[in-house]
C-alpha cells in the first residue's frame, strides 16, 4: 500500500516537474543545485535588508531534492548598523560570545571560497529556529573592531 502510493507521488511529481519551464525543472531534478538569487531574492529569503553600510557582499543558495534549501550569506559592515539588522532577522536574544554553530560549517564543506567563519578570533553568534523547519544560524567575526563581518546561514527543510 505504501509502495503503490509512492509510486503515485513520484508520478504526480513528474508530471508537474514537465508542466514547469526548463531551467526551473532541471533545478527541481537536480540532486542538489546551485541557486541563482539576486541581491533582492536574498533579502526576501531571509526576511531582512542588508545595512545600508554592507560592503563586500557574498551569497550563494542550494535547492537540495524537492524541497531543502539553503543560503549562505557574508558580508561586511559598521559595528552600529548590527543591532538593527538583528532586529529585522527577529533575532531577540543576545549573542553569545564565542559560539560557533554547526550548521556554519556546511558551507565550507561545499568549498564556497569566501565563506570563512573559521577563521574568526574574536565572535559571537546565535542559532534559531524561526519557524518549523528552518534554522537560522548567524556568526559576528569582530575580529576587526572598525568592521564586522557577518555570516549568516539559512536552512529550510
Amino acid at each position: 500500500m505504501i509502495a503503490i502510493g509512492c509510486i503515485g507521488s513520484l508520478r504526480l511529481f513528474k508530471r508537474w516537474v514537465d508542466e514547469l519551464p526548463a531551467e526551473t525543472a532541471a533545478e527541481i531534478n537536480a540532486t542538489e543545485q546551485i541557486r541563482t538569487f539576486t541581491q533582492q531574492d536574498v533579502e526576501r529569503y531571509i526576511g531582512a535588508s542588508f545595512p545600508n553600510t554592507a560592503t563586500d557582499i557574498h551569497y550563494r543558495g542550494y535547492t537540495v531534492g524537492m524541497q531543502d534549501s539553503e543560503v549562505f550569506i557574508r558580508f561586511s559592515i559598521s559595528p552600529s548598523d548590527l543591532n538593527n539588522f538583528l532586529e529585522e532577522l527577529e533575532i531577540t536574544e543576545p549573542l553569545k560570545e564565542q559560539f560557533y554553530s554547526g550548521e556554519l560549517r556546511y558551507g565550507y564543506q561545499r568549498t564556497i571560497d569566501w565563506w570563512e567563519p573559521q577563521k574568526a578570533q574574536r565572535y559571537s553568534g546565535i542559532r534559531t529556529e524561526p519557524e518549523q523547519s528552518i534554522v537560522l544560524s548567524v556568526l559576528v567575526d569582530k575580529t576587526q573592531s572598525d568592521e564586522y563581518k557577518i555570516y549568516v546561514h539559512r536552512l529550510k527543510w
